[in-house]
């Protein structure tokens, strides 16, 4: 349950960050309300998949702790950390895409749907190189740095990344579907 609070809190803390550096531009006249209408017609799929994503990252490590025992959780808790770097990165530049996606598109459909292609083509072309990369060099990474208990996390490496990081690339969709 602690595990869900943090999460809880730093999503409440989240939420009254933006209302108050969004209050002004979403304040005011008819133009200022067509601004609330363009947020959420961008933000509602993020709205719908982190309770989702919350859900899972903590039901899985509640059953895999219950189920495999203490030696498997902790391959899977390494593993875990790892593909939270993975996992930050993508979270950080999408969350500079959502803005620059508006800022786009406001420069014309042509030039937006150029850059959104980009973009898309790129996050796909490093999302596969590295998962590539960690299904072929991880053993190998895990081998050299940790105990021999350890060698197995690199299956749950790869299914880490790959589950996290997916739903992260489709969510450059949702700029383009929602603009």
């Amino acid at each position: 349950s602690g595990y869900f609070l943090a999460l809880a809190l730093a999503a409440a803390a989240g939420f009254f960050a933006a209302f108050y550096f969004a209050f002004p531009l979403l304040s005011g006249g008819v133009a200022r309300r067509k601004n609330i209408l363009l947020v959420l017609a961008y933000g509602w799929p993020f709205a719908m998949m982190a309770p989702l994503q919350w859900a899972i990252s903590g039901f899985d490590r509640f059953f895999l702790a219950k189920e495999a025992g203490l030696e498997v959780m902790g391959g899977y808790a390494l593993a875990a950390k790892f593909s939270f770097v993975g996992v930050a990165l993508f979270s950080a530049f999408l969350a500079a895409w959502g803005p620059a996606a508006f800022r786009y598109r406001n420069s014309g459909e042509a030039v937006f749907r150029v850059v959104h292609e980009l973009v898309y083509a790129c996050l796909t072309f490093v999302f596969f190189v590295g998962l590539a990369s960690v299904a072929v060099l991880g053993r190998w990474f895990f081998d050299v740095l940790f105990p021999a208990d350890y060698s197995g996390s690199v299956v749950y490496l790869v299914l880490l990344v790959y589950g996290a990081v997916v739903p992260l690339i489709s969510a450059s969709l949702y700029a383009y579907i929602s603009l």
